[in-house]
C-alpha cells in the first residue's frame, strides 16, 4: 500500500503543479473559448479527481480517526472541479464569461488540492499505531522467505486497549438506552389506554347528560299538559 500511495502522491503533487504553471504562463487563459479550455485541461482535472478518491480511500485505512478531515479536504477538491466543468459546459450569450468563471474555480481547487496534498503527506508519515502494525504483519505474511518474528508497538498496544474498553462502554450504553426505550414505550402504551379510558368516560357522561336532558324535557311537557288538562276540567 505504501509504495502505491506513494506513487499517486507523487502523480497528484506533479498534477497540481503543471495547472498552476500553464496558468501562471499564460498557456490557460480567459480568452480561450469554453470548449478548448476544457479541452485543454480535461485530462489533467480528471486525473485529479480520481487520485483525490483513490488516496481518500488509502488514508482512511491508515488514519481512521482523520476521517473527517481526510473526507473534507477531498470533497473540497473534487467538488470545485466539478464545478469547473459543468461551467465549462454551460451554454452562454457570452462564452469568455464562462472562461473567466471556470478558471476562477480550477484556482481554487488547485489551491484545495495543496492543502489536501499537504494533509496526505502528514498521514501518510504517521499512520494509527494499530494499522502500521497490521500493515507489516501483512507484508510479512505475503512476502517470500522466512517469516520474521515483528514487534508490535506499545502503542499499538494502548491504542487496542483504550479501543476496546470504547466498545465495551459504547455496548453498555446501547444497553441502558434499549432498557430506556423499553421503559418509555411501556410508560406510552399505559398512557394511551389511559386517554382511551378517559375519552369513554367523557362519552358516557355526554350521553348521560344528553339522556338525562331529553328525560327532564319529556317530564317536562307531561307535567305541563296535566297542568292544562286540570285548567280545562
Amino acid at each position: 500500500m505504501s509504495e502505491n500511495l506513494d506513487a499517486k502522491i507523487a502523480s497528484f503533487e506533479q498534477t497540481l503543479q503543471k495547472l498552476a504553471t500553464q496558468i501562471a504562463t499564460g498557456a490557460l487563459l480567459e480568452k480561450i473559448p469554453p470548449d478548448e479550455l476544457l479541452e485543454k485541461t480535461e485530462e489533467d482535472v480528471n486525473k485529479l479527481s480520481e487520485l483525490a478518491e483513490e488516496m481518500k480511500e488509502e488514508l482512511l485505512m491508515l488514519k481512521p480517526e482523520k476521517a473527517y478531515s481526510v473526507e473534507r479536504c477531498c470533497r473540497n477538491v473534487t467538488q470545485t472541479l466539478t464545478t469547473f466543468r459543468d461551467i465549462l459546459l454551460q451554454k452562454s450569450v457570452d462564452p469568455l464569461a464562462n472562461s473567466r468563471l471556470a478558471l476562477d474555480q480550477l484556482r481554487k481547487a488547485l489551491t484545495d488540492g495543496s492543502d489536501y496534498l499537504v494533509l496526505i503527506k502528514e498521514l501518510r508519515g504517521n499512520p494509527s499505531p494499530l494499522i502500521e502494525a497490521i500493515l507489516k504483519m501483512r507484508m510479512t505474511c505475503e512476502g517470500k522467505g522466512q517469516v520474521l518474528t515483528i514487534k508490535v508497538p506499545e502503542e499499538a498496544k494502548t491504542f487496542f486497549e483504550h479501543f476496546y474498553k470504547h466498545i465495551q462502554a459504547l455496548a453498555a450504553s446501547l444497553n441502558v438506552m434499549e432498557k430506556t426505550l423499553a421503559d418509555m414505550k411501556q410508560h406510552l402504551n399505559e398512557l394511551h389506554r389511559q386517554v382511551l379510558r378517559m375519552g369513554s368516560r367523557e362519552e358516557e357522561e355526554e350521553e348521560r347528560e344528553k339522556n338525562g336532558g331529553k328525560a327532564s324535557e319529556k317530564a317536562e311537557k307531561q307535567l305541563s299538559l296535566q297542568n292544562f288538562r286540570g285548567k280545562g276540567g
